[in-house]
């Protein structure tokens, strides 16, 4: 497998586009999983090269405004082997067009709902100085994690509006090819030389990607589709082309919104309105911003979910009440008519006029029957008597039914992209949903801070709500909260003294829940190696100075992994441990009774060396040099003494030797850690043959 900046191995691609791959890596110590994006520059010459390192830079700057638990932070860009790479959070889910296509189109209510979701996503980066405009909004880049948070992923084509406007224009086509805009979703304002790019562009892409969620299929303007209506050369255009088909196998080349294919008639009146807003062509038809985006859609919400909750508790009775909200439904949508032409106007004010006509037919025929005579009086009376008594009991339903569904509705309708399946009917429901949402809320605050100490109190609630919701059967117990702490504790590969304080205290304080996680063995060797390699007292570099006192800290932790760590990573506790305990032993020889087993440790520093010959990541190939150095140093007359062959210790001076040449780090602590093992090399390669020598013993 291939290994980047020294530390993030790559074990397979996530997707690719353009001139760009995302691959799924890992961090080789703390097995942290990060998606590392990888952008190639082969084949280019050196002003597309310039221009697509500029944009992958220009993307790390726009996340690295970002603060929003949705919007995955880059915690890592640099270039190798005439490659750019940035790496950013991974998040575990599925896409929504991968939800599509393997379980089909989504409940009207809920696309309102995710909407409302990306809505409120889109207007945190509009909101921002300067606003950033995403650009590129379509299913595959719409994440639902696997805790059923909304995540978007991947802005390579978003862009800072920097203008007094708020709106950008297109600088030329090169420009446009770089981000890579998608044909199908994106608004076709991207697509026209020297258009003007701005919120309304997403307002359309978020359109366009629910509009796909309800049908399975893309939505393009017949006008936009035809080849023959693209303003520019396939050749300018080499790098886009791969995206100018649609993404999807099922889509149609063309799908005017008069071709929406849907049998339920809220859709065809709520949602179906809501979205033709959004596709308008004109940008100055559609949605002002994703803020009055998001309030259509709750509008339209409340109706299908108001007329779901009444026609399921009255029966045939709600057929009335659905009639009454379809035509409440279309004097909300009246305010959004403001821009649509007079020919429509008069033709709902045509409708309107006929349906007062036949409501005057029918009030005439109501008196005309009651000059039928008293039988008629009479069952006029009775009639509306029991309309009567019909009201009051409808009434009180309705209440009932409108209560319950006011209470449950953001919750209950956004269960698709929100909280799972946890059900909202009862207080306790409530409380556990609630103690959910909390805990994602801590667990994302803790991601994103860089406050040590507010780090530390998000995680202890979190956890604290973690064995909450554990002793209510309502989740397994997760070595997350303590795993998020010892991340972003040793990120910067120092583990001061004060952090690890923070860090045993908080285990302390769960270690009998921690224990009940299947994973409290993965962490417990996690541990160790953070010791091992970034334990340093406060305001010192990692170092062997204190290498004894940190394999002492972790031989605890890994004998405790060696209990029930899986068998993938067995190998690698007993290694740690097995060396560990013969380095601590050495150190100790003259007290040491019985003495140490020399040979023994001599073959567990080779099989180190060797471990580390396969490792990526530049820490452990240090420290595996270091522990050598320092084994061979003190020990070396040991080693004699104990029949361990000199060939053997040189062989192993070689490796460690060609393990610390390798290293090319801009680590500044790394660089002068080789630094001081090649000034030790040839003062060491004397000791040993001094130390063999028969003259010398």
């Amino acid at each position: 497998m291939v290994c980047v900046g020294g530390k993030y191995q790559l074990l397979g691609k996530l997707g690719s586009g353009g001139t760009s791959s995302v691959y799924l890596a890992v961090d080789n110590v703390l097995h942290k999983k990060w998606a590392v994006k990888e952008t190639s520059n082969e084949n280019l010459d050196s002003d597309k090269k310039a221009l697509i390192l500029q944009s992958l830079r220009a993307e790390v700057e726009v996340l690295n405004h970002c603060n929003h638990p949705s919007i995955p932070r880059i915690v890592d860009f640099f270039e190798e082997n005439g490659r750019a790479y940035a790496v950013r959070d991974y998040v575990e889910g599925s896409s929504l067009k991968t939800i599509i296509v393997q379980s089909g189109v989504i409940a009207p209510s809920q696309v309102c709902a995710l909407g409302i979701q990306l809505c409120e996503l889109l207007q945190y980066l509009h909101s921002l100085n300067p606003a950033v405009v995403y650009c590129d909004l379509k299913p595959s880049n719409v994440m639902i994690s696997n805790d059923s948070s909304v995540h978007l992923i991947d802005f390579g084509s978003a862009l800072e509006l920097k203008g007094e406007d708020g709106v950008l224009v297109q600088p030329s086509r090169f420009k446009q090819d770089a981000r890579f805009a998608t044909y199908g979703f994106a608004a076709p304002e991207l697509f026209e030389q020297g258009a003007k790019i701005g919120i309304f562009t997403d307002v359309y892409a978020l359109g366009a990607t629910l509009f796909y969620a309800l049908t399975g299929t893309c939505y393009c303007e017949s006008s936009n589709c035809s080849d023959s209506s693209l303003s520019f050369n396939d050749s300018d255009f080499s790098s886009f082309s791969s995206n100018k088909t649609l993404d999807f196998k099922d889509s149609n080349k063309s799908h005017p919104l008069t071709n929406f294919d849907l049998s339920c008639d809220d859709c065809d009146s709520g949602v179906r309105y809501v979205l033709m807003r959004a596709l308008a062509h004109n940008p100055k038809e559609r949605y002002e911003d994703c803020a009055e985006f998001s309030q259509a859609l709750k509008d339209c919400l409340e109706d299908l979910e108001f007329g779901e909750k009444v026609e399921s508790n009255m029966g045939e009775s709600g057929l009335v009440l659905r009639n009454k909200r379809r035509a409440r439904g279309a004097q909300t949508r009246k305010k959004y008519d403001a821009s649509r032409s007079s020919h429509a106007l008069s033709r709902l004010r045509v409708e309107s006029g006929n349906q007062n006509i036949g409501k005057r037919h029918k009030k005439n025929g109501v008196k005309n029957g009651v000059k039928n005579g008293k039988k008629n009086i009479f069952k006029i009376v009775c009639c509306a008597l029991m309309a009567f008594i019909g009201c009051i009991v409808f009434a009180f339903a309705c209440k009932s039914v409108i209560t319950n569904a006011s209470r449950a509705k953001v919750s209950e309708l956004r269960s698709y992209v929100k909280s799972g399946n946890i059900p909202t009917k009862n207080k306790n429901a409530s409380n556990i949903t609630s103690s959910v949402q909390e805990y994602k809320k801590y667990m994302s605050k803790a991601a994103k801070s860089t406050d040590s100490k507010q780090i530390v109190e998000y995680v202890n609630k979190a956890m604290s709500l973690q064995v909450k919701l554990f002793n209510a059967n309502v989740q397994p117990i997760s070595i997350q909260p303590a795993l998020r702490l010892l991340v972003n504790q040793i990120e910067d590969f120092r583990w001061s003294a004060s952090e690890r304080e923070d860090f045993t205290s908080f285990v302390n304080k769960y270690k009998s829940d921690l224990k009940k996680s299947e994973d409290w063995y993965e962490l417990c060797l996690s541990v160790g190696k953070a010791y091992w390699y970034y334990g340093v007292k406060d305001k010192e570099e990692s170092s062997s100075a204190n290498r004894k006192e940190r394999i002492e800290q972790s031989a605890k932790w890994f004998e405790e992994a060696l209990k029930g760590v899986k068998a993938k990573d067995y190998e690698s506790a007993l290694m740690y441990s097995t060396l560990g305990k013969g380095y601590l032993d050495l150190t100790n020889y003259s007290q040491a009774k019985p003495k140490p087993k020399v040979r023994e440790y001599a073959g567990k520093l080779r099989a180190f060396v060797e471990n580390a010959k396969k490792n990526e990541n530049e820490i452990v190939k240090i420290d595996a040099s270091e522990i050598v150095f320092e084994s061979l140093n003190s020990w070396s007359a040991q080693f004699k003494a104990d029949g361990v062959n000199q060939d053997i210790v040189e062989k192993i001076f070689d490796d460690a030797l060609d393990l610390a040449r390798s290293l090319k780090s801009q680590n500044k602590n790394v660089d002068n850690r080789v630094k001081s093992i090649m000034s030790q090399a040839d003062p060491l390669i004397d000791s040993i043959e001094n130390a063999f020598d028969n003259s010398g013993a």
